[in-house]
């Protein structure tokens, strides 16, 4: 199956998929807007330099849920991306490996679980977007 030849995208849909997908070919622009500087340490940029996102997308997901789309995609975006050396890109990627590691229990109280949820609706009485066959009061979806 080919492309769609009747399908027509607006240059600015192009513009952004070509940022979210491959942030690095945004990489020397990024570094003439920070003067040539590691946006991390602020000493000059290597060759090697790298896109990063200033908010790590991991966190975006725990931290930013709720978040309406369209300020939700300011992270996949300019507004969230920046250039650093490659050694501070190295220890900040390891730093956020260990945030990882964390449940997202422990970093985000009060959020509700899938199953939470999925009682809340059948308790609402409110027909859900997809079928489910997860039935309140059973452990796991298909179950009952």
């Amino acid at each position: 199956m080919g492309p769609n030849r009747n399908a027509e995208w607006h240059a600015a849909c192009v513009a952004a998929w070509r940022l979210w997908n491959t942030p690095s070919d945004q990489a020397a622009m990024l570094k003439r807007v920070q003067g040539r500087r590691c946006a991390e340490s602020g000493k000059r940029l290597w060759r090697d330099a790298e896109v990063d996102h200033k908010v790590p997308l991991f966190k975006v997901w725990r931290e930013h849920r709720d978040t309406q789309w369209p300020r939700l995609l300011e992270f996949w975006g300019l507004p969230n991306l920046r250039v650093i050396n490659r050694d501070a890109h190295a220890l900040k990627s390891a730093e956020e490996a260990k945030m990882r590691r964390v449940p997202v229990t422990a970093c985000v109280p009060n959020r509700s679980t899938v199953r939470e949820l999925l009682e809340s609706i059948a308790v609402a009485q409110i027909e859900p977007r997809l079928k489910c066959v997860w039935k309140p009061g059973t452990d796991e979806p298909g179950a009952g």
